[in-house]
């Protein structure tokens, strides 16, 4: 197969993006060399996104993607209003719950808190402890028979 020649541009911040020629399982573009000291998510301008750019970003991709009305007042009172920070906390929680099913694969405490970068040991433990508490409920509820049929278990069971 012939390649036909990647063309590259330099980016604001010095990483290089490069339009690959389409084959099976390669991607088109691809970030080549990150520098560690300069912010990963920049603007259009280069810049570091500030809070409220950032937010501004998020609302409009939310209104793209149907998510939110384009005007606050067309907010529905208890609709479901998705946030950056609730993303955040979703992962949080699906990465404590997988560590509480099975610490000794993935590390405990310490993989909570190393996953979530500068998170402190009592936020760690806090998503930890909330994980453990879901996933006991959950094997609870299995063990749990049918409401209003005896177990089978249970002797003298008609069944």
């Amino acid at each position: 197969m012939r390649r036909a020649p990647a063309s590259c541009r330099r980016g604001a911040r010095g990483w290089k993006l490069c339009d690959q020629p389409e084959t099976a399982g390669e991607p088109k573009r691809r970030a080549e060399i990150v520098d560690p000291r300069r912010p990963l998510l920049t603007n259009s301008r280069g810049n570091p996104w500030t809070a409220s750019g950032f937010g501004a970003s998020w609302r409009t991709e939310l209104i793209r993607l149907g998510l939110r009305p384009e005007r606050n007042d067309e907010l529905e009172p208890g609709a479901f209003r998705p946030t950056f920070h609730g993303l955040r906390h979703t992962n949080a929680t699906l990465i404590a719950t997988a560590v509480a099913r099975n610490p000794d694969t993935f590390g405990g405490i310490a993989r909570v808190k190393a996953m979530l970068g500068h998170m402190s040991e009592a936020m760690a433990r806090h998503y930890a402890r909330r994980a453990e508490v879901e996933h006991l409920n959950a094997e609870t509820i299995l063990l749990l028979p049918e409401i209003g049929n005896t177990p089978a278990w249970i002797g003298n069971n008609p069944e």
